[in-house]
């Protein structure tokens, strides 16, 4: 039996826990001990309970992040939101995940949008990264992504320049030598990927995974007008600042049956109609999106689940991450993009649009095909065997 410790740093929600909880489960019933060190306790300690799991707080200082600035790459996501910007806090924070692996006696560190773990875990312990693409740390992960809009460039290089430089204090206070790339300071022994190659910005990666994502246990569709002639399933977020003009144009879809899924809408924003069903717990999406005809989401899992589906997808994204892949999707041909321009936007349209023109199920259904055949989940735990019977490099620079 081994000790495993999941990672979890940087950014929120389900999006991260669940594919941890469906990790977890399966090195559980593999014999395996986890421990999970994340930055939302609160949220991790609901999905799993009942999980056989130890739950500790990951080192992470949010009184040194800074405030919300423009973040232009992946060197800009750790220096602003991880305490890269100060090497004091850098280096504090790589020896609190050093000393945590090594006082648990951590066998693999497996890590979700968790580089300062991995940094630190080297010549202590092996690591894995099982994530979604936005804090992938692989070669392919540096450049800008913010190319549709005027970027500084020079300060974000140097920023870059900065970040290695800190890294490279706190691998040298512990005797590893200074490394000239970011990407061997921060990347895994090996990058997993929960997404569709064919919605990840940086695109081909040529030393990663891609992973098809999989469903988990949820409540049982229940379509409330069955009789009507098309289904859709919406997502939608309390955070998301047009989530009530969303619903709006759901209730006005008469033709529809709908079920939105939210995580805590207030009930006056919850447009009351015939066809509408809502809830704030999760529907077992095996059983839901094969009977859709679309799908309407922020991105991110949901929107790879609809494209493994061959479902198109109206992408509404709330943030930089989801804007990335339901570009993507778009170019890709499997989805709309929506980007509201004014205070009063008007989803329905749009809405029309995904379930009326026959190109976006097309295209949805050719990328199905094309990855039908892809890895999944098993594969992770397979490779985790395969990295625990393998010797830890010491000697790792």
């Amino acid at each position: 039996m081994a000790r495993i410790l999941l990672a979890w740093e940087l950014g929120h929600g389900l999006g991260h826990i669940v594919p941890m909880r469906a990790l977890a489960l399966r090195l559980i019933g593999n014999g395996h001990e986890v421990l999970i060190a994340a930055r939302e306790i609160l949220r991790v300690r609901a999905q799993f309970s009942g999980v056989a799991v130890r739950i500790l707080a990951a080192p992470f200082f949010a009184e040194v992040v800074l405030p919300t600035r423009q973040q232009s790459s992946l060197a800009d996501v750790i220096w602003f939101d991880a305490g890269g910007h100060q090497e004091n806090v850098l280096v504090a924070q790589f020896l609190a995940w050093r000393e945590l692996i090594a006082q648990l006696r951590i066998d693999l560190v497996v890590a979700d949008a968790a580089p300062i773990a991995v940094a630190a875990s080297r010549g202590l312990t092996r690591s894995l990264a099982y994530e979604s693409y936005f804090h992938a740390c692989d070669r392919a992960a540096w450049g800008v992504f913010r190319d549709w809009e005027r970027v500084d460039t020079a300060a974000s290089a140097a920023r870059a320049q900065s970040l290695l430089s800190h890294v490279n204090s706190a691998r040298v206070s512990v005797g590893l030598a200074a490394v000239s790339e970011l990407a061997d300071a921060f990347a895994a022994t090996r990058t997993w990927i929960r997404f569709l190659p064919e919605h990840d910005y940086a695109h081909p990666r040529t030393d990663v995974q891609y992973l098809l994502q999989e469903t988990t246990p949820g409540l049982a569709a229940d379509w409330p007008r069955p009789d009507l002639p098309q289904r859709i399933f919406a997502y939608l977020r309390k955070g998301y600042p047009y989530a009530d003009r969303i619903v709006h144009a759901l209730a006005r879809l008469t033709q529809c049956s709908v079920l939105c899924f939210h995580d805590g809408l207030p009930a006056e924003k919850l447009r009351q109609a015939e066809h509408v069903r809502y809830s704030d717990q999760a529907f077992d999406l095996n059983s839901v999106l094969p009977d859709v005809d679309a799908v309407v989401c922020h991105g991110g899992g949901v929107q790879i689940l609809a494209t493994q589906f061959g479902k198109p997808a109206l992408m509404i994204p709330a943030h930089t991450e989801q804007f990335l892949s339901a570009r993507a999707a778009a170019a890709a041909g499997s989805g709309l993009l929506f980007v509201a321009k004014d205070q009063r936007p008007d989803f329905l349209p749009s809405i029309r649009q995904i379930l009326t023109k026959p190109e976006f199920a097309e295209a949805a259904q050719r990328i199905a095909s094309a990855n039908r055949d892809g890895k999944g989940l098993s594969a992770v735990v397979e490779d985790i065997e395969l990295q625990l019977a393998q010797p830890i490099e010491s000697g790792e620079s």
